[in-house]
């Protein structure tokens, strides 16, 4: 009788008792491995990509652009209201005559170097701080009336001769400018006084 031959499996075959530690050891170490891989360490490279940061547009520039042409606007409007800005003028040229002392006082804490000028922005907050009778757009147009044209300073003293001073060259510039019109458009005035004479025809 022939023998049967053995499988080539049954000779290495291992039982089940020592194919365990064996497993074990093997996917601890694929575990390790893989570990390892997933984490970096202080020499290698890392592969994560940092967002790039989109830069804002600069929407508080256009806004405070867009407030300065309209303020610039609005006071242009009202200087071109001849009544109500000279009667402007006129209120503070009073104010600053009853409250000159007060003003001086205010603004010397200010001027370090004693020259008699505060700049712009504390000349706005000093008449802000005595309670001036001007609002944010007759105070801004007071201001640029008064500074001077070399260092954008304003000198805080003798404040109604210089409103008086800015009055008259007011008046000045106003009756040119009539002048002027009249010289262009000599039939608006006829055309005015026709008017007035219909009326009082009528009347």
């Amino acid at each position: 009788m022939r023998r049967k031959k053995k499988c080539q499996w049954t000779d290495h075959r291992r039982s089940a008792g020592s194919m365990i530690p064996v497993r074990e050891i093997w996917l601890n170490r694929i575990h390790e491995e893989r570990k390892n891989c997933c984490l970096p360490g202080p020499n290698m490279p890392t592969n994560t990509k940092k967002k790039k940061q989109r830069l804002r547009k600069p929407a508080k520039d256009k806004r405070t652009k867009k407030n300065q042409v309209s303020m610039e606007k609005s006071c242009e409007a009202f200087r071109s209201n001849r009544s109500e800005f000279e009667g402007f003028l006129d209120q503070m040229t009073q104010w600053f005559s009853d409250h000159q002392q007060q003003v001086d006082q205010h603004f010397s804490l200010e001027d370090k170097d004693q020259s008699g000028s505060v700049n712009l922005k504390d000349f706005e907050l000093g008449l802000t701080t005595l309670s001036a009778p001007c609002q944010q757009l007759q105070l801004r147009l007071l201001t640029e009336l008064l500074k001077t044209n070399d260092n954008n300073t304003i000198s805080y003293q003798d404040l109604k001769r210089q409103l008086q001073r800015l009055s008259s060259t007011e008046v000045d510039v106003s009756s040119s400018k009539r002048r002027d019109d009249q010289l262009l458009n000599p039939d608006k005035d006829r055309t005015t006084e026709n008017s007035c004479l219909m009326s009082r025809a009528t009347l």
